[in-house]
């Protein structure tokens, strides 16, 4: 690959320093900045010309370097705008209205991605099992009278990730508690929020690269080595961020071993899920599979964190044999999907 000249867009709170002493700091907590220094150290291992740039509540700044500058690709890491996630769309939505190539998945996934109860309804139309829900609106009256979805059930928000407010009291057995949870979820929090039937099963983590070909990744599992009874554990916004928590019960995540048929048929299931969400970048979708073998989806997280040790980088390096290679394709994924944008205009013209 020819050398570049990025520019790479991330919020001003997560630059990463320009050294870091010793790798021992990602290891011993949580690195916020983390999946930016090692795109960052990733791209420049590769050669590529790299400016960075912190977004936040305007694009003043972006739309004066792009007018000034000549570059040859945005690497989109920005997971919010103007303090928002469910925003985050915006930023794709500018790059597209300029015809910049950028990485990650169009403005169109990541919208509808983003509601929980709106890509369920779209998948569900393809077929794809969901778990059943219902949605409650925060400053709306909580009214259970046509609730009629079986307990248990999980609460959880409507449009945030990474587990924001998930905890063990999220799931539920009751109408007291359900209440309780939503008012916590409503008021706290200040989050729209959705219930859904609770799937007794194995969590499992199917990623996907995207692009023409959209190379399918390895499954991963989410264990739960000191529980009794793992399948009825949810991955709670705690042990997924502290690191001391996790460790202590021993939460991790892991390759799934997974036979060639429940393999074949998870591939499946992220292909229909993909084509039904527009999703043409990278994406990480959440299942539950329950021990008779039933697939329910659970979420889809386009543009999902990419630092070298996470869960969908894990996985891509079962198939790329680096770090840096894995970058690659997304870069060429990204110029891949702006060549089709640029075929579709021609033909519309």
């Amino acid at each position: 690959m020819k050398k570049l000249k990025i520019l790479i867009l991330l919020h001003p709170d997560l630059i990463p320093p320009n050294n870091v002493e010793s790798k021992k700091i990602f290891t011993e907590k949580y690195v916020a900045w983390k999946t930016e220094y090692d795109v960052i150290s990733g791209l420049r291992e590769l050669g590529h010309e790299i400016l960075i740039l912190g977004v936040d509540r305007n694009f003043d700044e972006l739309e004066e370097i792009l007018n000034s500058i000549k570059v040859d690709l945005v690497f989109n890491l920005l997971e919010q705008f103007n303090n928002q996630s469910e925003l985050d769309y915006k930023v794709a939505e500018f790059l597209e209205e300029r015809n910049i190539p950028f990485t990650g998945c169009q403005s169109k996934a990541l919208k509808i991605s983003r509601d929980k109860a709106a890509s369920k309804s779209v998948v569900a139309k393809s077929g794809v099992k969901t778990p059943k829900y219902s949605v409650f609106r925060k400053l709306r009256k909580v009214n259970l009278k046509k609730f009629n979805l079986q307990f248990p059930v999980i609460v959880k928000s409507l449009s945030e990730e990474a587990s924001y407010g998930i905890s063990k009291k999220s799931v539920v057995r009751n109408d007291k508690a359900l209440l309780k949870r939503i008012k916590y979820m409503h008021e706290k929090l200040k989050v729209d929020c959705i219930v859904e039937e609770f799937i007794e099963g194995e969590e499992l983590y199917v990623g996907a690269m995207g692009g023409h070909d959209n190379v399918m990744l390895s499954p991963r599992k989410l264990h739960f080595l000191t529980s009794i009874n793992p399948n009825l554990e949810i991955y709670t916004e705690r042990a997924k961020w502290s690191v001391a928590y996790s460790r202590k019960n021993k939460i991790r995540t892991r390759h799934k071993a997974a036979n060639k048929l429940l393999l074949k048929r998870l591939h499946h299931e992220v292909k229909i899920i993909c084509e039904s969400l527009q999703i043409r970048g990278q994406v990480r979708v959440d299942f539950r599979v329950k021990e008779s073998g039933e697939i329910y989806f659970l979420e889809a997280n386009p543009n999902p964190n990419i630092a070298v040790d996470d869960d969908f980088c894990l996985a891509a390096l079962r198939k790329y044999k680096n770090y840096p290679t894995v970058l690659s394709e997304v870069i060429k994924i990204a110029f891949e999907n702006h060549k089709k944008k640029i075929g579709r205009y021609k033909k519309v013209a």
